[in-house]
């Protein structure tokens, strides 16, 4: 029920549009119990009626007569719905409206009166069925598109350590397959649930006015139908959670082996691969082939019973209509045989419904629980604009862990002056990269403080403070889409020449131009179709374009030959005047006139200082500097320099 009152909040706007298709859903009902009713008239006063005197009167007169005598019937049932004995006077003023209608017509006249009837009830009860499907469709797809655009903005607001614990197919999986099956759960069904109850309704309704007693039975008889059922639509819940786990699964082997083929081929996996993914998806065959066994007997269990009762009502009835002392007529017996069976099929299909909205439960709930997680990372009410950066970057007693008692960072205190290059080295795995990570807020410091002009970031609009931040990392994230748009990436209605101008700053003109459609060239999922230089040049574009007053650069150069890497060294310098750097490099040449370069080993600052006075030093910066030159210590180099700034 908690699932139905979380979800009900997309259906509020939508109110209107569900009314109207509920209440189409009653229309097309009664409609239902009309066809019904018509085998009363057509059974007692046409073939069961002895005698003919009458002549006929043609149809037009006949269609006539008889719609006031329909008119008649209603206005009188209508007043009598107060009396003790409702259900009795309604009977006798039904049968005398008929008696005097089939007294001045024909045979031939009523049957085709009553045929004309029943054929315009068929038309309109389709008519209304339409109308009611294409209402709810409409319902269903816009709250059901709502949905997804809420969960996907609400996932936009998690960190990157949340991303980093969540594998991407399963978030994929919540997204597209868990809110496809959500629709199982909601509008479709609930309006499918509406129908056959009121169905429901409607012909019992039509027993009971026929005969109470007889309707009665049906009452006693039906609950355990439905413990049944109920029984069975419990271990439907449970296996369609399972279900939608393993398609998560199965959709994360995809994403990662699309995602990774280039390294699938290069150690020749693809035996591997295919084993793996074929494991998961006998996991998935085998959960959801159970699902489907547990459905399937939702029918037949239903079937058997429900004809059991109406086999049992036949035979009862029967009796009683062979009997000389029976009330009803044998048109009334047909209609309440008519109305008994007839109910048979939407209780079944009430059963089969709940299924599947049991079925949509698990994966509501699975969506429900990705909606209420809470951000680790998130905004002050009283959060402030920042708009420019003129002071420092400070760093406060910062530790910092992924898991509890493991720390990455380590009392890491050091200030960044407003146009300063900072250069970050180490060994692998020290801690550098997760410590520039903590100046755009992708994770907030487990103790200490970090501040920028004096302010804590927690202070601060994330966007506002990200605004002042360009990040080129050696792992380039580009889109699949145009190069233009990949440069304008978070700049709004900017002008070409804006774009080109940053692309000729970046180094990155000369081979746009070349490429197939220039600066329209589709450049493929994560610039496939681009050179490793490349995409760094283009990510560097998309930097300068932005314009940040601070400039991060993730092992920006660690992954090019000699080539790209002075293009992508020539345009850093361009890009670092009047800006504030942090530059991450394991080649050490590259950094040799950084203003200050920190050393960083498991989690700590163990050294920091010039190239120069690490050099004499001789410690640990010595020591990876050696290691990478081995000849001459002062050998020129592309590097990114204090030097190149204006300051």
């Amino acid at each position: 029920m908690k699932e139905y009152l979380r979800l009900s909040r997309y259906l509020i706007p939508l109110w209107k549009s569900a009314v109207l298709g509920i209440f189409l859903i009653l229309i097309a009902s009664l409609f239902e119990g009309f066809s019904i009713g018509m085998l009363y008239p057509v059974m007692d006063f046409v073939f069961l009626r002895e005698g003919d005197p009458v002549s006929s009167q043609g149809v037009v007169t006949t269609a006539t007569d008889g719609w006031e005598s329909i008119q008649q019937l209603a206005a009188q049932t209508w007043k009598h719905r107060h009396q003790p004995d409702f259900l009795n006077s309604a009977q006798q003023e039904a049968r005398s409206i008929w008696n005097d209608f089939a007294e001045t017509h024909s045979k031939q006249d009523m049957l085709s009166f009553l045929c004309l009837v029943a054929l315009m009830l068929v038309i309109v009860k389709s008519i209304v069925l339409y109308l009611q499907r294409v209402t709810f469709i409409h319902v269903e797809q816009r709250m059901l598109a709502a949905l997804r655009d809420d969960l996907y903005a609400h996932l936009q607001t998690f960190s990157l350590d949340f991303f980093n614990k969540q594998p991407s197919g399963e978030l994929i999986s919540r997204i597209v397959n868990d809110i496809e099956m959500v629709r199982s759960f909601t509008v479709s069904s609930v309006a499918r649930l509406i129908q056959h109850i009121s169905k429901v309704i409607i012909y019992l309704s039509i027993a009971l006015f026929i005969n109470l007693k007889l309707s009665l039975v049906v009452f006693l008889l039906m609950p355990p139908i439905f413990v049944a059922i109920g029984r069975l639509v419990d271990r439907i819940k449970r296996y369609s959670k399972r279900s939608q786990q393993r398609i998560a699964d199965l959709t994360g082997v995809l994403q990662e082996t699309f995602s990774s083929i280039r390294v699938v081929k290069a150690f020749a996996m693809e035996n591997y691969e295919i084993k793996r993914f074929a494991h998961k998806n006998n996991q998935y065959r085998s959960t959801f082939s159970r699902l489907l066994r547990i459905e399937a007997t939702v029918s037949p269990i239903g079937e058997v019973l429900t004809t059991s009762v109406a086999i049992a009502l036949l035979w009862y009835s029967g009796n009683m209509i062979l009997s000389t002392t029976s009330p009803m007529s044998m048109g009334q017996f047909f209609v309440f045989l008519g109305a008994i069976f007839s109910m048979m099929s939407p209780i079944k299909a009430i059963g089969k419904t709940y299924g599947s909205m049991k079925r949509g439960v698990g994966a509501a709930e699975r969506v429900i629980e990705l909606l209420d997680l809470e951000p680790t990372i998130q905004e002050k009410p009283d959060a402030i604009d920042i708009k420019t950066f003129t002071d420092s970057i400070q760093f406060e007693a910062v530790w910092f862990a992924y898991e509890p008692d493991s720390p990455v960072l380590k009392d890491i205190n050091f200030t960044v002056k407003h146009g300063e290059v900072l250069a970050l080295v180490g060994p692998s795995g020290g801690g550098k990269s997760t410590l520039v990570d903590l100046i755009p807020r992708f994770y907030d410091p487990t103790k200490g403080c970090i501040r920028i002009d004096g302010i804590d970031l927690r202070d601060l609009k994330l966007a506002s403070l990200r605004q002042l931040m360009g990040i080129v990392t050696q792992e380039t994230i580009l889109f699949n889409d145009t190069v233009f748009n990949n440069i304008a990436y978070g700049c709004h209605d900017i002008p070409q020449e804006q774009v080109i101008a940053a692309a000729k700053a970046a180094n990155a003109h000369d081979f746009i131009t070349k490429l197939p459609e220039g600066y329209h060239t589709v450049i493929g999922e994560r610039g496939v179709f681009l050179s490793g230089g490349q995409r760094q040049r283009l990510a560097i574009a998309r930097s300068l374009l932005k314009n940040p007053p601070i400039l991060i650069f993730d092992e920006a150069t660690s992954a090019l030959d000699s080539e790209s890497e002075q293009l992508v060294q020539d345009a850093i310098s361009r890009l670092m005047q009047n800006r504030t750097t942090i530059v991450i490099a394991h080649r050490l040449s590259t950094i040799q006139h950084a203003d200050r370069i920190l050393v960083i080993e498991s989690g700590q600052i163990r050294e920091q200082g010039t190239h120069a006075e690490l050099i004499a030093k001789g410690g640990l910066y010595k020591k990876l500097y050696d290691m990478q030159f081995m000849t001459v210590e002062n050998e020129d180099s592309p590097a990114v320099t204090g030097e190149s700034r204006v300051n």
